[in-house]
């Protein structure tokens, strides 16, 4: 969209979504306008706790806790 629109752009995206797709995060290098990526790090899969499960078998079914640290992940693509 950022791309189409090349208007300044602010993406939201959780943990594990960027985990699963982080080889992607090279292509903010090529941005002709600002991009600001938030990275909603909250151990992964904890928007299921919004869904009506038992505490446990949240935790053993949907939750896919990481305990990753993104500055590591924008320092290897070398954003700020």
């Amino acid at each position: 969209m950022q791309r189409a629109t090349a208007k300044p752009t602010l993406v939201l995206v959780g943990d594990l979504s960027a985990l699963y797709d982080i080889n992607a995060l090279v292509l903010l290098r090529q941005s002709s306008t600002s991009i600001v990526l938030l990275v909603v790090n909250n151990n992964g899969g904890q928007i299921f706790s919004l869904l009506p499960t038992p505490e446990a078998e949240r935790q053993n079914l949907y939750c896919m806790p990481q305990d990753m640290d993104f500055s590591h992940v924008a320092a290897m693509f070398r954003l700020n």
